[in-house]
């Protein structure tokens, strides 16, 4: 197989040198070799950047992804929260309203919650714990609205 390929080799080299002066020819390897090397810095630096390029945006992507998971588990976790605090009280809200004790309770409940369970979560996205409150707050809210007949009278 090896011999066909040089003859197909050859043909091609005969069938591009047709009509072509040899002895006139000017060779430009000499020429080409000279800017490669001339350009092969410039070319170089043009690829790392290129490469840095890449890197940067593969770590972009992946970190927006972290956040993303890292956003939900603190959604999740505020959510678990909220269920930790409504069971606990869970006599003390048979046959009752959740009035505003109650309500206090079950957010100091949920912030106590969401602080032993997710504190890096919370340092990441600088969480304060008057923010933590409301986001506390705002989590029973969409729970009151999601089961208003489990949690008040």
């Amino acid at each position: 197989m090896g011999g066909g390929n040089e003859t197909d080799q050859t043909n091609w080299q005969s069938y591009l040198l047709q009509g072509v002066d040899m002895e006139n020819a000017l060779d430009l390897m000499p020429m080409l070799i000279g800017a490669y090397e001339f350009l092969k810095p410039t070319l170089t630096v043009i690829i790392m950047f290129l490469v840095a390029l890449a890197i940067e945006k593969v770590r972009t992507h992946f970190k927006l992804k972290s956040e993303v998971l890292s956003n939900a588990r603190l959604q999740e976790i505020l959510g678990r929260g909220i269920s930790f605090g409504l069971s606990r009280l869970e006599q003390s809200l048979q046959g009752k309203t959740l009035n505003v004790n109650v309500k206090n309770e079950v957010i100091r409940l949920g912030i106590d919650y969401a602080t032993r369970s997710a504190p890096e979560t919370l340092k990441k996205f600088g969480v304060t714990p008057e923010r933590l409150k409301e986001m506390v707050e705002a989590k029973l809210g969409e729970r009151l609205i999601e089961k208003p007949a489990a949690t008040q009278g």
